[in-house]
């Protein structure tokens, strides 16, 4: 995104790449950043042109040159060897990236060698977005968008822990690997959902853009679940536009997944993804839910932790 606008300059041909696992919220954080950079080229008044996943839109009456493109968005930037490939296949991309990986090691250098990110390779003057998703929720998703043909709670349990651990995988690239040199944000998806306005506003400041309240209630229309839905009865989301129950956007709910999945299969499927999340993420997805707790209390059980976590 690059812009010189009056009330954000910002440096002339900077780009911004988002990045997330399929089926994490990749469209929804395409879609909020189109609409900032939609609302920071009206802020300018001049016409402008915004690239998306490769399809190039005029925006009428906007402002200075925006580049926005999308892709590569499920790739590792940089990776080298196992890691430069596009990690869409699960099954695939955890046994070519992870598989190996000792455990408590996926968010290491034992696992994943600083050496594995060409910082050269990079393209310059870039910042960098990832979106993260509870990894239950990723595969439920991805179960009815993919149309898979078997059971959800056999499908779970299987496909569960390799995306927490693909998940993990991109959560210590841009987080550890990434982040030493490039400017680079790191986003949940639940965040976004249960408080937009603030995660928006977060996302304007890392892109270096300063919208009004005004434009900012204008992009949480503009990118809610009510509008996204719309938009893709139209045709109009980036990349494939479906309906039912393989359309990108469904429910819309932080866990949802909890009443789609049988109470063994939730409970299987925990325990699974437990070994394979970084210790963010535990803390995130795993930690601050009692329901979740009492299915992994004896992984974690220690009086201090007993103390602090356990009712």
């Amino acid at each position: 995104l690059s812009s010189s606008s009056q009330t954000s300059p910002r440096v002339a041909g900077e780009t911004v790449r988002l990045f997330g696992q399929p089926k994490s919220g990749t469209t929804w954080l395409e879609v909020i950043v189109f609409a900032l950079s939609d609302v920071a080229c009206n802020t300018a008044g001049r016409d402008c042109e915004v690239s998306v996943s490769g399809r190039r839109e005029k925006i009428q009456a906007v402002g200075a040159a925006e580049n926005f493109r999308m892709t590569g968005k499920h790739d590792l930037p940089g990776g080298v060897g196992v890691f430069s490939k596009t990690l869409v296949d699960i099954d695939g991309s955890y046994r070519s990236t992870v598989a190996g990986c000792a455990e408590g090691t996926i968010w290491s250098p034992a696992c994943v060698p600083p050496a594995s990110l060409d910082h050269k390779a990079l393209e310059q003057v870039t910042r960098y977005m990832l979106i993260v998703r509870d990894p239950r929720a990723v595969t439920v998703s991805g179960y009815h968008y993919f149309d898979v043909q078997k059971d959800l709670d056999e499908y779970c349990v299987d496909k569960v822990p390799k995306v927490a651990g693909l998940t993990s995988l991109r959560y210590y690239w841009f987080d550890y690997l990434l982040r030493e040199t490039e400017p680079t944000l790191i986003l949940f998806y639940e965040d976004i959902l249960e408080d937009p306005l603030n995660s928006i506003v977060r996302i304007a400041s890392f892109l270096r853009l300063s919208p009004t309240i005004n434009e900012l209630a204008s992009v949480i229309e503009r990118t809610s679940s009510e509008s996204m839905k719309a938009q893709e009865a139209d045709g109009k989301l980036p990349g494939p536009n479906r309906s039912g129950s393989r359309a990108k956007v469904r429910s819309a709910t932080t866990d949802g997944f909890r009443s789609e999945m049988s109470k063994a299969a939730l409970r299987t499927s925990t325990r699974g993804m437990f070994p394979h999340l970084h210790p963010a993420l535990l803390a995130r997805y795993l930690y601050n839910n009692v329901e979740d707790l009492d299915i992994i209390r004896d992984f974690v059980t220690n009086s201090t932790f007993e103390r602090v976590f356990l009712p």
